[in-house]
């Protein structure tokens, strides 16, 4: 982006451009447009995708990733693509114990439109970007209450979570990113992780009105 007039032009850009584009396509060429934006930025990352199998023998006891496979996905530039759709590296898989439900997680990150090929918001500083004199930004991390339900009969999770503050809380409301909330069954307090989301799995204007997938850098995700 080139010197920005206003706060987050960015997504008024995204969403005008799509707008009309959305009046014609249909959902399945919309889906296709959505999987070559995201095997295009997999092609120009030079990513190598893993196997939910494979990345199953990186976890732990607790079906926490370890810290040396975490290290290895990093020198490998491995990412693991789930069921869901969801891409997840692990460059940190932090430390000590587990969040959970009824925590108040703090994430810092960056979010960047594959459709626009653009940074859209963060809260972290970026030197001498478009981004580095709004000190509004940066200066309080966001934080979202956590809660998981476990099914009595069928064992399965519910994950929630619901923005208090913050950049997406601002923009986006209440709503996480359901990728965001799978991926803490994966990590210790601290992580850091990258994630290439498909629409369904993100904010919650991904979908409103064309599928737009995201990548996510998301540092020190950890709880108070």
């Amino acid at each position: 982006m080139r010197k920005l007039p206003i706060y987050f032009l960015a997504i008024f850009v995204v969403m005008a451009a799509i707008s009309s584009c959305s009046d014609t396509k249909t959902y399945a060429d919309m889906l296709s447009d959505q999987r070559n934006e995201i095997e295009d930025f997999i092609d120009s990352a030079n990513i190598n995708v893993i196997s939910a199998s494979t990345f199953n023998t990186m976890l732990d006891d607790e079906g926490k990733i370890l810290p040396e496979k975490a290290t290895e996905m990093v020198e490998n530039n491995e990412y693991v693509l789930f069921s869901n759709g969801l891409y997840l590296q692990v460059l940190d898989a932090g430390s000590g114990d587990t969040i959970k439900s009824r925590d108040n997680v703090v994430v810092r990150y960056v979010e960047y439109s594959l459709a626009a090929k653009d940074t859209t918001t963060l809260n972290v500083f970026i030197p001498d970007s478009d981004f580095s004199n709004m000190t509004s930004l940066y200066t309080l991390p966001d934080v979202f209450s956590y809660t998981q339900t476990i099914d009595s009969y069928s064992g399965s999770a519910t994950q929630l979570g619901t923005f208090t503050q913050g950049v997406m809380y601002t923009y986006y409301g209440t709503s996480v990113p359901a990728a965001w909330l799978y991926a803490i069954n994966y990590i210790r307090k601290g992580a850091h992780m990258r994630m290439i989301v498909p629409a369904d799995l993100g904010n919650s204007s991904a979908s409103s009105t064309y599928l737009i997938p995201y990548f996510y850098d998301i540092w020190k995700m950890t709880a108070q």
